[in-house]
């Protein structure tokens, strides 16, 4: 297939509304990563959108074709009746397509099941990409048996860490081929642009939502806790969420943090990009993660990373890149911001970025998929 352009589908479970919207954001890359040996478009099929039907449009060379039910929002309660209508409103606007060699799918439980839908009517196979943690999508026995149907029906499934890998392994999931081939990083636009030392910009970044489990509550408490040992030096919160009333309180009633924390609100990728060439290491003590893609684009900006010590990244974060903690322990995190901070000078963003490029890099992750599209 070498002379040839694939035709692709792809089926996400999210995808950005427009200018700004960052819903599904990652699946961009994915298509930037294909672009080169795919002709593709996307069934961006949604229950609510800006315009009722079926409305295509044009992103950097790729067909869009939205799909909405309503330009309202949906009680929850009747959502169930409305997916009915989402399967048929997709399979609809998808058979009316025209050739297709493979679809790809973002997300299994219901992208999943609408792609394996219209992979029959067009006998073409499916790949099938997860990102989320088994667990969120097994909630309930109708959701648990799409899930599995999904997983278990594809051609191929591609999980975006070895831990998710083992979370599929642990419901008792098995799909007719696995792999784990993590996520694309924009490399072109995560790459160092700041000429200063790292030890030089004295400004710690978290970026990420403002939930429990990333830990930016806890990344302020941690950066209270060395503040005054750490004169000059900043901590920057990028992007919204329940805690962020919480951040302010704690910042605004702390005189030590009042001049030192700024919180940007929900930020695009290109500005994401300036702020992490604005800092000098990132802290993002997540929980639990199923990949981590802000860990990696910091890591391409030539950053040294602070991680929680059980989540997804530390598949591909080293000693030579940064330190894993206890997420949820402040004073762990506390120790982990002045041993980095005192180590700056050691990081090598070369390497950093580097090992990022290697295995995540559009080219890289293109050629990943490319070899996957064929064999299917």
């Amino acid at each position: 297939m070498s002379g040839k352009k694939l035709n692709l589908l792809v089926v996400p479970k999210l995808f950005p509304a427009g200018a700004g919207d960052i819903s599904g954001i990652f699946v961009l890359d994915y298509l930037r990563a294909v672009e080169p040996f795919c002709d593709v478009t996307v069934l961006d099929n949604r229950i609510s959108g800006r315009a009722r039907g079926v409305m295509e449009e044009r992103l950097d060379g790729v067909r869009i074709l939205r799909v909405a039910l309503t330009t309202h929002p949906v009680n929850r309660w009747l959502k169930p009746f409305y997916y009915l209508r989402w399967f048929a409103a997709g399979y609809q606007a998808a058979a009316a397509l025209g050739e297709m060699d493979v679809i790809h799918t973002h997300g299994s439980t219901l992208a999943g099941n609408l792609a394996l839908l219209i992979a029959r009517r067009k006998r073409v196979p499916v790949v099938m990409t997860e990102h989320t943690r088994i667990s969120k999508l097994m909630r309930g026995p109708l959701l648990a048996w799409l899930t599995r149907r999904a997983l278990e029906r594809a051609d191929c499934v591609l999980l975006v860490s070895d831990d998710l890998r083992r979370q599929v392994a642990a419901a008792g999931i098995g799909p007719n081929r696995c792999e784990v081939t993590f996520n694309p990083v924009d490399t072109d636009m995560f790459r160092p642009t700041n000429p200063l030392p790292l030890a030089e910009r004295r400004n710690i970044l978290f970026a990420g939502r403002l939930e429990p489990y990333k830990g930016a509550l806890r990344t302020v408490r941690a950066f209270g806790a060395i503040a005054a040992t750490h004169p000059g030096w900043r901590l920057t919160i990028v992007g919204n969420g329940t805690e962020q009333a919480a951040i302010e309180a704690l910042v605004v009633g702390d005189p030590a943090l009042r001049d030192r924390v700024r919180l940007t609100g929900q930020l695009t990728k290109q500005e994401i990009a300036h702020e992490m060439n604005d800092a000098a290491l990132l802290m993002s003590p997540s929980e639990h993660e199923t990949f981590g893609i802000v860990v990696a684009e910091a890591m391409a900006c030539g950053l040294p990373v602070i991680i929680g010590d059980e989540a997804a990244p530390i598949e591909f974060v080293n000693e030579s890149a940064g330190r894993r903690v206890p997420a949820s322990d402040v004073a762990a995190l506390a120790q982990a911001l002045r041993d980095v901070i005192a180590s700056l000078d050691r990081y090598d963003s070369a390497a950093i970025r580097d090992s990022v490029v290697r295995r995540f890099g559009l080219e890289a992750f293109g050629a990943r998929l490319r070899a996957v599209y064929e064999s299917v």
